[in-house]
């Protein structure tokens, strides 16, 4: 029998009884004393029971068996066996199709890097010709090393400066400690690195560059000494007077700017000097000696690095496309045969409903006479006598509807196609992934760095371009 839910049953006939109320029909007939010995017609009571079985119980049956065949029907027209085989057969065509998307998306963003790449590569080219250089530039390959030793440059004049500047602070150390804080900032963070900055410019091609920055390195070593001599009077001066330290500091540096008396006062310039030398020159050696080399060369690496990445990860992204690919190809193939026994199955219920319907005409027909029988002898048990109509024979007027079956025939029709599908979907799924594995070497040793290799040659980036490692 087929399960489906809602399917129509024949009552059983003490519910039918019930529910017609035969018992009650015959007592009111016989009641109502208006049925003779010669009545040739059925009663009113015995009709109704008639046309409740045809209008009814048939119509009910129908229905739902036919809404069960029609379910069973659009079940089946679910599954796409011949779809599915075909993609498996044209796994080429539908190889080219799927990776389709993906792969226009990795080319084109394949396409921008390489752009991007490009234009760096030709920034490096162009800002090397412009100033004549024909090497590489050399920095560090990272600036923590640098960094490190200018904090340790810091920290130590800062400490040191601490020591020597303590006694002229109300605060004692911890005030001499903030007063060489303020000087280290001057002297290794401002001075220092342009002192830096102008030395790599008297690298310049342009003689111009090269003269400005003479002028600015000479100037910054002189505010260096000027800064530092100052200094030096303010921590000389400490020892007189605390609180005109300062102004003191100003006029005894203006009248004599090498007249510092104590000893300690010259030990705190020395300390500021050698900070600002070995500050500017680790600031020199963070970054090749030509000015802009560095900055320029840095991005063209990036570029260069992310270019790099972008193909690793165009590859991977490609044999993970593949591999998604060969998955559906599984899936498909794997559908082929749940769906064919889902189709069997189904022909197989619709044909249980065909059936079940036939013999539940026949139950209907069947109880309809039992009905009758029953209201005919219990009248006449309330008459005392049969009725003349009691000889005529019980006939079923009631006319059942086909069932509309053409779907399911046809479909029936189909399943000698799809067995030979699901035979051979073995070796069509065989041959299908020779295909996807043919096309995927093509896609990653053929296409792929082919297009790589041209995208390369269009934004001149071939295998080290810009010579900037």
């Amino acid at each position: 029998m087929a399960d489906i839910k809602g399917l129509y049953k024949v009552p059983r006939l003490e519910q039918m009884l019930d529910k017609l109320q035969v018992g009650q029909k015959a007592t009111k007939d016989a009641a109502a004393g208006a049925i003779t010995r010669d009545q040739t017609e059925p009663t009113a009571s015995e009709a109704t029971l008639a046309f409740h079985f045809a209008n009814e119980e048939l119509p009910a049956c129908h229905q739902a068996h036919q809404q069960a065949l029609d379910h069973q029907a659009t079940q089946r027209a679910s599954f796409d066996l011949i779809g599915h085989a075909q993609f498996l057969q044209n796994a080429g065509q539908g190889f080219d199709t799927e990776l389709a998307p993906s792969k226009n998306n990795i080319e084109a963003h394949l396409s921008n890097v390489a752009g991007d790449y490009g234009q760096a590569d030709t920034d490096l080219r162009i800002f090397k010709a412009q100033n004549g250089l024909t090497r590489n530039a050399l920095f560090p390959d990272s600036a923590i090393l640098h960094k490190a030793i200018i904090g340790v440059i810091v920290l130590v004049e800062a400490i040191l400066n601490s020591v020597f500047l303590a006694r002229g602070s109300e605060l004692g150390l911890i005030g001499g400690f903030f007063s060489a804080v303020a000087i280290t900032v001057v002297n290794v963070f401002f001075l220092a690195q342009f002192c830096a900055i102008g030395c790599r410019y008297l690298n310049h091609i342009k003689p111009f560059y090269k003269i400005l920055a003479g002028i600015g390195v000479l100037l910054t070593i002189a505010v260096m000494l000027m800064f530092v001599l100052l200094v030096g009077h303010y921590r000389d001066v400490l020892q007189e007077d605390i609180l005109t330290a300062a102004k003191q500091a100003l006029v005894s540096f203006r009248d004599n700017p090498l007249g510092i008396d104590d000893f300690n006062a010259w030990v705190l310039v020395a300390i500021s000097a050698l900070a600002f030398i070995f500050a500017t020159r680790e600031y020199y050696s963070s970054e090749d000696s030509y000015p802009g080399f560095t900055k320029i060369t840095k991005k063209h690496l990036q570029q260069q690095r992310q270019w790099n990445e972008a193909k690793e990860q165009a590859n991977q992204a490609m044999v993970e496309e593949c591999g998604k690919f060969e998955q559906k190809l599984k899936a498909t193939n794997t559908n082929i045969g749940t769906e064919f026994v889902g189709y069997q199955k189904s022909i197989k219920q619709s044909e249980a409903l065909i059936e079940e319907h036939n013999a539940d005409l026949d139950s209907i027909a069947t109880m309809h006479e039992t009905v009758i029988k029953q209201y005919r002898n219990e009248l006449k048990k309330f008459l005392g006598f049969k009725p003349a109509y009691f000889q005529q024979p019980i006939s079923f007027t009631g006319k059942a509807e086909g069932l509309d079956t053409e779907q399911f025939q046809l479909d029936k029709k189909q399943l000698p196609e799809y067995e030979r599908l699901v035979e051979q979907a073995g070796d069509t799924y065989k041959t299908a992934l020779d295909v996807s594995a043919e096309k995927k070497n093509i896609l990653l040793t053929q296409e792929l760095p082919a297009f790589i290799s041209q995208l390369e040659q269009n934004n001149g980036i071939a295998q080290g371009a810009g010579d900037a490692a």
